[in-house]
């Protein structure tokens, strides 16, 4: 009897716990679409007032709108993919080699961001069972971070390699990093340590949390290390295709 109702007390904490996570959710969500809308607004007021047959006032307004528009775009794009991920969205699975799958996303990241420089390391294939659409959204989001939150200049590099029965995806940048606290913090949703930079840059505060989800969706770990003045690395875990078999063979 005792077992039983400590754990229900267990489940009802849990649920109040999921439904605080939710209503905090929600709230983020609502704080994130309010400033764009505002922005919105604010232009079409001034295009009424006047500004649609100023020479010098229409360029400014029309570029506002599209500005504004483009980021609630990204937010509501974001917050869609994550309801997907959430709901378990059916992933691709074939065998994927991550090294041309990263080698690719660095030359891509090398081409939008040529002022963030990326170098690429790996020393021999490595193989997992994965969605390589997915797994190189990881990859991609985790370079569009450090683009968004470091300055120009700033160099990274991602690694890959092996260890034991799992791949590893490490992306370090050398920038200006940020305290341990706020790091093990940087996967959970709308999350920043600087929310003015964050919406300077025109994130959305969800590119980690979507990496993180499609990591746990691959059965692997994702996690965030940094201080100030010693840059960030971010290291991905993904099982390799031969300790996926090894796993399914044992279960049967």
């Amino acid at each position: 009897i005792e077992a039983a109702f400590a754990a229900r007390l267990a489940s009802e904490a849990r649920l109040k716990e999921s439904d605080r996570h939710l209503r905090q959710f929600v709230a983020d969500a609502s704080h994130e679409l309010r400033t764009p809308i505002a922005a919105v607004a604010a232009y079409a007021e001034l295009f009424e007032r006047g500004a649609s047959t100023n020479a010098e006032d229409l360029p400014r307004v029309i570029s506002g709108i599209r500005s504004e528009t483009g980021r609630m775009e990204r937010l509501v794009t974001d917050l869609l993919e994550l309801a997907r991920l959430d709901e378990g969205l059916p992933l691709q699975i074939r065998a994927t080699e991550l090294v041309g799958l990263c080698a690719e996303a660095v030359r891509t990241a090398t081409t939008v961001g040529p002022l963030w420089p990326v170098t690429f390391t790996a020393a021999h294939p490595v193989e997992v069972l994965g969605d390589p659409a997915r797994l190189r959204q990881v990859v991609d989001n985790l370079l569009a971070n450090v683009r968004a939150h470091t300055p120009e200049g700033t160099s990274a590099t991602v690694h890959v390699d092996q260890a034991g029965p799992m791949a590893r995806v490490v992306v370090h940048d050398n920038g200006p990093g940020m305290p341990a606290e706020d790091a093990a913090r940087v996967f959970e949703r709308f999350y920043r340590s600087d929310p003015a930079r964050g919406r300077a840059h025109g994130g959305t505060g969800l590119g980690l949390s979507i990496v993180s989800a499609i990591v746990f969706a691959h059965g692997g770990t994702v996690s965030a290390e940094s201080a100030p003045g010693r840059g960030m690395t971010v290291t991905v875990s993904l099982p390799v295709v031969a300790a996926v078999v090894d796993a399914e063979e044992s279960d049967a």
